[in-house]
């Protein structure tokens, strides 16, 4: 049986200085490095404006590499400056296994 894929949900705020095109253009520059871990199959940014919140969403084809990458990844400098911009008091994570429900039907 194949390992069970899971979303890696991670949620924070931007400290107060930060502005959201900085943290775009950060989170872009951190991309090479956060696919070269083995296992990952997608990558979102989501922001709520009203709340100012943000949920950085990733696929993990399973928990093992989803755990392993979260771990590598706070002691990697390349990360340090992302890290910078939120407000470690508002940050979450969260492992989650896909539950699959419905899929859209191609074209």
């Amino acid at each position: 049986m194949s390992p069970t894929p899971v979303y890696e949900i991670v949620t924070f705020k931007l400290n107060p200085d930060v502005t959201p095109e900085a943290l775009r253009a950060i989170a872009a520059k951190v991309d090479p490095a956060i696919r070269a871990f083995p296992g990952l199959l997608s990558r979102d940014l989501l922001h709520d404006e009203k709340t100012g919140e943000w949920v950085e969403l990733c696929r993990w084809a399973s928990l093992a590499q989803a755990e392993e990458a979260a771990q590598k990844v706070m002691g990697m400098p390349v990360f340090a400056p992302y890290f910078a911009l939120m407000d470690p008091a508002t940050i979450t994570m969260r492992h989650l296994p896909i539950v699959p429900l419905s899929r859209a039907v191609p074209a």
